[in-house]
C-alpha cells in the first residue's frame, strides 16, 4: 500500500463558527431547506439546487451562491438580486446579520430559474429528502444524504472499475448516488431516483457502480478496509454529526448505523407528471420501469466480468443487497421498505 495516498476527509462538517450560527439556525428552521454535510463544507439545498455553500479551511470560512441562478433572461430583475452573488465579499455582513432576507431573495430568484429550467426529478428528490426525516413506523426510512459522490481518493474508490469505462470520461471519476437512507434497525439503503421513462438509460451502470464502489466487499484503493465498511463508517460519522447539531428538522435522532449489515441498493421511481412522450401514462410508466430494472439487472450480471467485478452483482442480488423490485414513490413522497 502506497504511503503517499491522498488525504480523504469524510463528510462530517465542522464546528459552527459564531458568525454563521445565525445563518445555519435560520436554514435549520426553514422547512423548505435541506442541510447536507460535505467534508469541510455544509451545503444548503432548495428544491434540489444549492442555495448556499459554506466552506471552512484552516484560516478562512467562505460563503457561496451559484451565479447561474441569476441567468434568467431579465437584466433588470437580475440586477435587483445581484447582491446574492457577493455573499462572501461586499454582502457578507448583510447575510450574516439577516440570513432570512438572503434565503427569501435567493428562493425568489431560484424559483424563476427553476421555472425556466424545469426538472421534475430534481424537485422530487428534494421533496423526498424533506418528507423522510423521521422514523415513526417500523417500515419508514429516513434520508441521511443526497447526491453522494464517491471521491477519487475515497477508501471506496475502485480505479480498476473506472478504467473499464474508456468512453465515459464525463461520468467518472465520481459516480454519484441520489439518496442514502436508513431504517429503524440501522440498515443503510442506497437509492437511485428515476422520474419518467426518459431517465432510465443508465440503470445497468448504476447497479455496477454500487457493486464496484460503496457496496463492494473488497478493499479499497487507498485503504485495507472493505469498501462498504468504509462507506458505513462515513455514514455513521455523518449521522452522529447530524444528530449532535440538529441539522435536520426531525423529531427524534436518526438511528445508529448497524455496521454488521451491508448496504442495500435499489431504484426509487416517481411518475413523470408531464410525460414527454405520448402514451406514457402513470400505469404504463410503472409497468415499464419495473421491466427496465429487471432487464438492467440481468445486463449488469452479464457485464460484471467485463467491469472486473467477477460475480459481485449476482451475489449481491442473491443476498438481497440489490433489489429487483422498484420502490414506487407516491404523492406523499414517503420511502417505505414495504414497497421494496
Amino acid at each position: 500500500m502506497s504511503n503517499d495516498k491522498p488525504l480523504y476527509v469524510m463528510r462530517t462538517g465542522f464546528d459552527i463558527e459564531d458568525q454563521i450560527k445565525r445563518i445555519v439556525n435560520e436554514a435549520k428552521q426553514d422547512p423548505a431547506l435541506l442541510l447536507c454535510l460535505r467534508a469541510n463544507e455544509i451545503h444548503i439545498y432548495y428544491k434540489g439546487g444549492k442555495i448556499l455553500g459554506i466552506k471552512k479551511n484552516p484560516k478562512t470560512l467562505t460563503l457561496s451562491f451559484d451565479e447561474k441562478y441569476l441567468n434568467i433572461g431579465n437584466p433588470e430583475l437580475s440586477a435587483e438580486y445581484e447582491w446574492l452573488k457577493h455573499v462572501n465579499r461586499t454582502s457578507r455582513r448583510r447575510v450574516e446579520h439577516n440570513p432570512k432576507e438572503f434565503f427569501n431573495d435567493a428562493k425568489k430568484i431560484m424559483d424563476i430559474w427553476f421555472n425556466i429550467h424545469r426538472k421534475q426529478e430534481r424537485d422530487d428528490q428534494h421533496k423526498i429528502a424533506l418528507n423522510n426525516v423521521d422514523i415513526i413506523h417500523d417500515k419508514d426510512l429516513a434520508v441521511v444524504d443526497i447526491e453522494f459522490a464517491v471521491s477519487a481518493n475515497s477508501p471506496c474508490y475502485n480505479r480498476e472499475y473506472k478504467n473499464t469505462f474508456r468512453t465515459y470520461d464525463k461520468r467518472y471519476p465520481n459516480p454519484r448516488f441520489d439518496i442514502i437512507a436508513i431504517n429503524k434497525q440501522g440498515q443503510i439503503y442506497v437509492f437511485e431516483l428515476k422520474t419518467g421513462l426518459n431517465s432510465t438509460k443508465n440503470c445497468e451502470t448504476h447497479i455496477t457502480d454500487f457493486a464496484a464502489m460503496i457496496g463492494s466487499e473488497k478493499t479499497g484503493d487507498f485503504s485495507e478496509t472493505i469498501r462498504y465498511k468504509s462507506f458505513l463508517d462515513e455514514m455513521s460519522e455523518m449521522i452522529a454529526e447530524l444528530n449532535q447539531n440538529r441539522f435536520r428538522n426531525n423529531l427524534s435522532p436518526l438511528p445508529d448505523v448497524d455496521k454488521s449489515k451491508a448496504p442495500i441498493f435499489g431504484f426509487a421511481y416517481t411518475v413523470e407528471k408531464e410525460p414527454k412522450a405520448p402514451g406514457h401514462m402513470p400505469d404504463y410508466q410503472k409497468m415499464r420501469i419495473q421491466k427496465i430494472v429487471y432487464d438492467a439487472l440481468e445486463k449488469a450480471i452479464k457485464s460484471s466480468s467485463d467491469r472486473r467485478l467477477d460475480n459481485a452483482v449476482e451475489m449481491m442480488y442473491r443476498d438481497g443487497r440489490i433489489l429487483s423490485q422498484v420502490m414506487l414513490i407516491e404523492d406523499d413522497f414517503k420511502l417505505k421498505t414495504a414497497k421494496c
